[in-house]
């Protein structure tokens, strides 16, 4: 049973987690949790608004382009709660 929060998608014929809320990731000696999703602005493409629709646990060099349900994804700095600041994969899509 997936956690609350988490899905899955694939990139390029690789699986990664796809996580809505509550993402933490373990760095160092301690675990970081990232700032909710509804924190982080849209952005612009062309004329279309994407908004910020999950974190996912791609590495920067599949986090690019298009999803098949066309979704943005954007390798980006993302602020975590304890204060910290880490390049993560964002998906960002039409809807919100």
């Amino acid at each position: 049973m997936p956690a609350r929060g988490a899905g899955r998608t694939v990139i390029r014929g690789q699986n990664y987690s796809v996580w809505r809320s509550g993402y933490r990731v373990r760095r160092g000696s301690g675990w970081r949790t990232f700032v909710a999703l509804s924190t982080l602005g849209a952005i612009a493409i062309s004329s279309n608004q994407y908004y910020p629709y999950a974190y996912i646990s791609a590495p920067e060099a599949y986090c690019e382009g298009l999803t098949e349900d066309g979704c943005e994804l954007q390798w980006q700095e993302v602020q975590t709660i304890e204060g910290d600041v880490f390049d993560q994969c964002v998906a960002y899509c039409p809807w919100r």
